[in-house]
């Protein structure tokens, strides 16, 4: 039993219902996976260790901030100076500004 002989059986209404289902089909799944790659891209992002601005970094950055009155900025810098503290970023006053001499 061929295809053109299985064609030939089935009503043509049936026949146009069934390719407008899988048409709809299709286009629900396009549509879905549409989003649903967004949807992975903006979670990727928020969670991304690279990304400065990823959730976690921006929860930990705050938290320090507030604990160190402001004088860190991020958990790197509070680590750095929690290791360094005699580096010329980390004393009180800060960096030493050079002035030029004239």
């Amino acid at each position: 039993m061929g295809l053109s002989s299985f064609v030939s059986k089935v009503n043509p209404t049936t026949l146009i219902l069934g390719g407008l289902v899988i048409g709809a089909g299709v286009y629900f799944v396009n549509k879905t996976s549409n989003k649903v790659t967004e949807i992975a891209s903006e979670v990727g992002s928020a969670i991304n260790p690279v990304n400065d601005e990823n959730i976690i970094n921006q929860g930990a950055s705050k938290v320090v901030n507030d604990l160190t009155d402001g004088k860190s900025k991020d958990l790197g810098s509070w680590l750095f100076c929690a290791f360094n503290p005699d580096a010329i970023s980390c004393r009180e006053g800060g960096p030493v500004k050079v002035q030029e001499q004239i």
